[in-house]
């Protein structure tokens, strides 16, 4: 397929959790350039007022359209779940704007029938309704049950994965009420997928725990060809998670340059039009965790650039 624009991904996330994310577009769309954003200084937006959310957002969407980004992807359900039409349409045509909870439910929907689903998400994701409303859109026999679980993400922040303590904390969740005899539970978060497997051993693998990064890097790669397509004069371009797809930004990509684990630079000075030469990393916060786990993801010691939303 012919690529008639270059510009990179971009994604963001309030920390590590849109990593899942990320290294999943990555596996899918290998060719692509991501720039990565994580809000780290903010974290986490599920106890952040819409308000706020909206503000984090739009000043990230920003920062990475200024790298020429062509794509946006909201690598958070917070964002995903209370303010994306807003910043859906912030973003207009300046790129091709995509959630993460859209993708989901309408990939799972066709398949869940008559089952019980539970989801697990911040408070902002689960007050929202989100995944309820738009899983019954498509499918109204599935029964939904969500419950917000809040400690999940600083734990995760800050480190406390696969030992005692998230046990505990995990085994405390997953034991109320509102999640018994489901069938399939949603990861809401997509921080929780580094702990997939720790839920997955609470239900002793009778219950089937859905990351959803694969979903959402599928959906992107399906926008991406329709995008293309489009711009070829062969077909237009929609879908549930995206706008249509106007005109978006292009910019030039390079491989990625050879990156020192745990180097971080201020990233602030890039300028509106610079090209891209390669992957890279921002946090608006650094945080030694946040490098240990990029290393994982994407298997190579990652930069980070650190960059100041408010400068």
């Amino acid at each position: 397929m012919t690529r008639l624009n270059t510009g990179p991904i971009g994604i963001f996330d309030s920390g590590v959790g849109g990593l899942t994310v990320a290294a999943a577009v990555k596996q899918i769309l290998p060719e692509e350039t991501i720039i990565y954003f994580g809000d780290t200084a903010h974290l986490p937006y599920g106890d952040k007022s819409s308000e706020a959310i909206l503000h984090y957002s739009k000043k990230i969407s920003d920062f990475l359209l200024g790298h020429n980004c062509r794509v946006i992807l909201a690598a958070c359900n917070t964002v995903s779940a209370t303010v994306w039409s807003e910043l859906e349409s912030y973003i207009g045509e300046r790129a091709i704007a995509v959630n993460v909870i859209d993708p989901v439910a309408n990939r799972l929907a066709n398949t869940l029938s008559g089952s019980t689903v539970g989801v697990i998400g911040t408070k902002n994701t689960v007050n929202s309704g989100a995944y309820p409303e738009k899983i019954n859109k498509v499918r109204g026999d599935v029964r939904v049950r969500s419950l917000a679980t809040p400690l999940l993400v600083p734990m995760i922040e800050e480190g406390f994965v696969y030992d005692d303590i998230s046990n505990a904390i995990i085994r405390t969740y997953l034991s109320d009420s509102r999640l018994k005899g489901i069938d399939t539970l949603i990861l809401g978060c997509t921080h929780y997928p580094i702990i997939r497997n720790q839920i997955r051993k609470f239900y002793d693998f009778k219950v089937d725990v859905i990351d959803s990064a694969m979903m959402v890097a599928e959906e992107l790669r399906d926008l991406i060809e329709k995008n293309e397509a489009h711009m070829n004069g062969q077909a237009g371009c929609t879908g549930a998670a995206s706008r249509e797809c106007g005109d978006v930004r292009q910019g030039n990509t390079n491989d990625a340059g050879d990156f020192r684990h745990g180097n971080t630079k201020d990233g602030g000075d890039v300028r509106q039009g610079d090209p891209v030469t390669g992957d890279r990393f921002f946090v608006s916060d650094h945080t030694e965790y946040f490098s240990r786990i990029a290393a994982i993801f994407f298997e190579k010691e990652i930069a980070l650039e650190k960059h100041d939303l408010w400068k």
